[in-house]
């Protein structure tokens, strides 16, 4: 099979890239400014919006004209701050709003200056003045989606001046849906700064939070998404202080949802190194075995670009035999499927990985089975690549555990290439089931 050669779409520098880099920015645990998350807000609604047809934003356009036509530009000052005539008179004028060209410019339309002037604001703006602005746009004769657009812009400089209140104005109760990517980010992280000035309040608000039902999900998964988010940053702010306290958090959820904060996927959770020991602790407490080795191993396949931190992140743990084991074979797979997807394999890539795992107690052919029938995945890399790889390291030793590991990963899809190879396995029965399984 030849390789599949993937092009790349030729990407336009627009506030598409910008808002990539933005949400990567601040994903990877990067400065929160309060530039990045407005070009987040505001990039994610622009987004959105440009994911519908054309013709359907022209329908809703002609809608929002109609139904704003009428109504006069609003402010974000309250009615008599400025009498007419007065030397404030300019300063008024200067804080009306035209949120009508504020929606259109968020939909791509126009050159965006009403929305940049907006923003220009926006910091100087107090916590009191942005919840004022708020509840004037909940006021306005417009869709709820329009009014949350609306609102959303204000989001980044609420969360980076009072985050109590902006937790309290945007978390959707009883949401149970994925959260909105940009909304969760930016609450997440709220959170996480408060948290690390008053611990205690930040603890105390999410309990409320939940006794109040803002949480409660009717979700097949067992979790509020949302849920999941806060509480891993309130369970690793109390892990060193408190771990009895944030064990207490995790008990508190389904056994899907404290698998999910453990894994720490959630917004700014990663902290490698330092909680890593702490974190397996607690990890052996409150998961099974199957789940807590799921745990340790997406733990060090995020690591899997360097044997050396993988074997460092396996000691802090104190790593058992099994949990070790388990590991170094997520960790060979991840490794083997990335390489996949940009080219073949090498042999010195897989002595590396056979000698890397030797030195964990692995059971060597089984890891390079499996690990080379992930390479496969990543279409770069043929089957006749990897099986030649599979057939060196078989013939080298005699020993079909290596066949019989190839041949139970994907690599059972490749029909009457993928039989050849298994007519090499000496016990019948193994051989037969390899067999039955390929197609």
């Amino acid at each position: 099979m030849e390789p599949i050669h993937r092009s790349k779409n030729q990407q336009d520098v627009s506030l598409f890239g910008w808002v990539g880099l933005a949400i990567g920015s601040v994903l990877r645990g990067g400065t929160f400014t309060l530039s990045v998350a407005v070009v987040v807000i505001i990039g994610g609604g622009w987004l959105f919006m440009q994911q519908r047809s054309i013709s359907t934003v022209e329908t809703q356009t002609a809608s929002l004209e109609k139904q704003i036509a009428a109504t006069r530009p609003q402010s974000l000052v309250p009615p008599g701050a400025a009498m007419k005539g007065s030397t404030k008179t300019k300063d008024a004028e200067d804080m009306t709003v035209d949120w009508k060209k504020i929606l259109l410019q968020l939909s791509g339309q126009g050159d965006r200056r009403e929305l940049t002037r907006l923003c220009k604001r926006l910091e100087g703006m107090t916590s009191g003045e942005i919840g004022a602005a708020i509840d004037e746009i909940g006021r306005l004769d417009l869709p709820a989606e329009s009014r949350d657009q609306l609102a959303r812009i204000f989001l980044p400089a609420l969360a980076a001046k009072d985050p109590e209140a902006a937790l309290n104005r945007f978390l959707k109760a009883g949401d149970s849906r994925d959260p909105d990517m940009t909304v969760t980010c930016i609450l997440t992280k709220a959170l996480d700064n408060w948290a690390r000035k008053d611990l205690g309040k930040a603890n105390a608000w999410m309990d409320r939070k939940i006794s109040s039902g803002a949480f409660d999900s009717k979700s097949l998964v067992g979790y509020a998404p949302m849920r999941i988010q806060l509480e891993g940053v309130l369970v690793r702010g109390l892990l060193p202080s408190n771990p009895a306290a944030a064990g207490r958090r995790l008990t508190e959820l389904t056994e899907e949802g404290a698998f999910r904060v453990l894994s720490r996927d959630y917004v700014y959770a990663f902290k490698q190194d330092a909680d890593d020991a702490a974190f397996a602790t607690l990890t052996r407490e409150i998961l099974p075995e199957s789940r807590r080795i799921e745990v340790f191993s997406k733990d060090a396949s995020r690591l899997a670009k360097n044997y050396a931190d993988v074997s460092g992140y396996l000691d802090r743990i104190d790593a058992t035999p099994v949990e070790r084991e388990a590991c170094v074979e997520a960790v060979a797979g991840t490794k083997m499927n990335s390489i996949g997807y940009e080219r073949a394999v090498t042999l010195d890539e897989v002595d590396a990985l056979r000698e890397w795992a030797g030195t964990n107690h692995s059971d060597i052919d089984k890891v390079t089975g499996t690990a080379l029938g992930n390479a496969i995945n990543g279409n770069r890399m043929t089957f006749d690549e990897a099986s030649a790889l599979v057939l060196h390291y078989y013939e080298a030793s005699g020993d079909d555990t290596v066949i019989r590991a190839f041949l139970a990963s994907e690599a059972r899809c490749f029909g009457d290439k993928a039989r050849a190879l298994a007519e090499k396995i000496a016990d019948p029965g193994q051989r037969a089931e390899i067999l039955d399984r390929i197609w």
